[in-house]
């Protein structure tokens, strides 16, 4: 097959298509992470009596937000959208009530548990495929010192570019 662009025609006429197939893609990443695992061993969630796990509770913010929607209230257009229930793994998509009753339930050492997974996860992607060993600092060349200053103390001075930001270097 020869090299270079190619010319694709995509039809999308099927009746069972949704606008939410991105999610699709999400979720696969958040399955690929294991964040339910992570969130399930690493954070004690207030457990009460409920159809929802809080972890689907969480994950179901989290892909709403994904999807765009910024209110719990405005989440009432994904619990009719069988297809986007169907993608994300849920049978029924949570109710916004269900949403925020979780919410108010959420104590502080929830959300440090929640935090803790988040910088585990992020340390876990950023050291893929391997640890960094370097940091590289990018800075324009062509700044043009209009004024410097030296302040009192050692090693220390101020410069005024032409933009008028004040670079302090130390």
């Amino acid at each position: 097959m020869p090299k270079g662009l190619r010319i694709l025609h995509l039809s999308l006429g099927e009746r069972n298509l949704t606008h939410f197939g991105g999610i699709f893609l999400i979720h696969q990443f958040c399955k690929k992470l294991r964040i339910k695992w992570y969130l399930q061993k690493q954070v004690s969630f207030p457990q009460r009596s409920s159809p929802y796990h809080p972890v689907e509770l969480v994950l179901a913010m989290l892909y709403a937000l994904i999807a765009g929607i910024h209110r719990l209230s405005k989440t009432k257009i994904l619990q009719g959208n069988g297809a986007f229930q169907q993608i994300i793994g849920l049978e029924k998509f949570p109710y916004a009530s269900s949403l925020r009753r979780f919410l108010k339930r959420v104590n502080p050492k929830v959300i440090q548990g929640i935090s803790k997974v988040h910088d585990q996860l992020r340390r876990k992607m950023f050291y893929l495929p391997q640890p960094r060993t370097s940091l590289l600092f990018d800075f324009d060349s062509s700044v043009l010192t209009l004024m410097a200053s030296s302040s009192r103390e050692p090693k220390s001075a101020t410069i005024l570019t032409k933009e008028g930001l004040d670079l302090t270097i130390l």
